[in-house]
């Protein structure tokens, strides 16, 4: 007994101790290096982006590299074509459309989260009580719609 006590302190302590090794330390502050002189893109920049030519795209992009270029951006004005404020409005966009599909998503994760809570708590109850809990736990969502204000 009094070995296994002293293994078990000696295996704490050293855990400890570990832990501490795989600590982060803060990183030294960066000499102050000027910036390498970058150029700001210009319209002329954008005239010249490469853009898939229509008989690239009608045979298709199995590898997806068809997608994604500049071709893809909405342009205000056709005969003037692209310019830094029609990708500075879809870069807003992008922004938009990435917070709200992240929000759909984490929202289905929701309906998975009740469905696993429900199998932990049938595991947890005598089995002449599983098909009460089970059920308790999805009427969850027939009470969350009937509170609604749509419902």
């Amino acid at each position: 007994m009094k070995t296994t006590k002293r293994l078990l302190l000696v295996l704490v302590v050293t855990l400890c101790c570990a832990s501490l090794g795989f600590s982060q330390t803060p990183a030294a502050p960066a000499a102050a290096t000027p910036a390498p002189a970058s150029k700001a893109i210009t319209e002329a920049d954008l005239a010249g982006a490469p853009v898939p030519s229509a008989d690239a795209r009608a045979k298709g992009d199995p590898d997806g590299s068809l997608t994604g270029t500049a071709s893809d951006v909405t342009v205000s004005d056709a005969k003037k074509g692209i310019s830094i404020g029609d990708l500075a409005n879809q870069a807003g966009q992008n922004k938009i459309a990435i917070n709200f599909v992240w929000t759909l998503v984490t929202g289905f994760l929701v309906m998975f989260m009740q469905a696993g809570f429900a199998i932990v708590e049938t595991g947890l109850v005598r089995a002449k009580n599983a098909n009460h809990t089970m059920m308790m736990n999805f009427m969850v969502y027939r009470t969350a719609w009937a509170c609604s204000p749509t419902g």
